[in-house]
């Protein structure tokens, strides 16, 4: 288990036993990405399966400029959904064009459904991304409450990354809230990783510092 985990085991330890829920904030350039990357490397260490669904990455590009998940991210798990199709490498039942919410949703169904491992783990990057490919406006919830309702019936995790720095109705509805800052400071930038939400658990490090060094998620404790 890498650092990141064993430092903070409190707040990753629920994705292991599924039905967890989380929301990660914050300005663009803070690393929300590489962190919800981090979490599925976490998953796949145990055997466990993920899905990343991108609104600006192809699967290329994330196994380009994030080479480390090579090793544990194939590229059918990584869903462009800037694209109008699904992968063809996937089996032919989810193999059809998604343009509304109700048929992406589907795809999620089934793929959790059929999984013979659970937890399975869905990442959302980002959530008015995906929104915008679907044609869904903003302000519309439904899509986040069908996706927490699959995960929790399912025991299996959502991760909604989110271009805001709060959103605060998905926040209620999350069983925990991440929000990511940096600061330049002497010209030097500080990141600092707040955990503001952690329903039933004591939040022992509430707020910490970490790097990007090498493109991953490193806390300085």
């Amino acid at each position: 288990m890498g650092c990141l985990f064993n430092t903070l085991s409190e707040l990753f330890n629920p994705l292991s036993e599924g039905g967890f829920s989380l929301l990660i904030n914050g300005s663009t350039g803070t690393g929300k990405t590489t962190l919800a990357l981090e979490f599925i490397r976490e998953m796949a260490e145990k055997g466990l399966k993920s899905y990343y669904i991108s609104s600006y990455l192809s699967p290329k590009k994330v196994h380009k400029y994030f080479p480390w998940t090579k090793n544990f991210l194939s590229e059918k798990n990584i869903i462009d959904v800037r694209k109008n199709q699904l992968p063809s490498s996937l089996p032919t039942h989810v193999s059809f064009m998604y343009v509304e919410e109700p048929v992406f949703l589907k795809f999620m169904y089934n793929e959790v459904e059929s999984s013979k491992k659970r937890p399975v783990t869905i990442v959302i990057d980002t959530l008015e991304g995906l929104k915008r490919a679907l044609d869904v406006s903003l302000n519309n919830t439904k899509l986040e409450e069908s996706l927490l309702s699959i995960c929790e019936s399912m025991k299996s995790n959502v991760i909604f990354v989110s271009e805001k720095d709060e959103n605060l109705e998905l926040g209620y509805w999350v069983d925990g809230i991440i929000t990511l800052t940096y600061n330049i400071i002497d010209r030097k930038i500080r990141r600092r990783m707040y955990i503001k939400k952690l329903r039933g658990t004591d939040i022992k490090h509430p707020v910490f510092s970490f790097t990007l060094e090498d493109g991953r998620f490193k806390p300085l404790l």
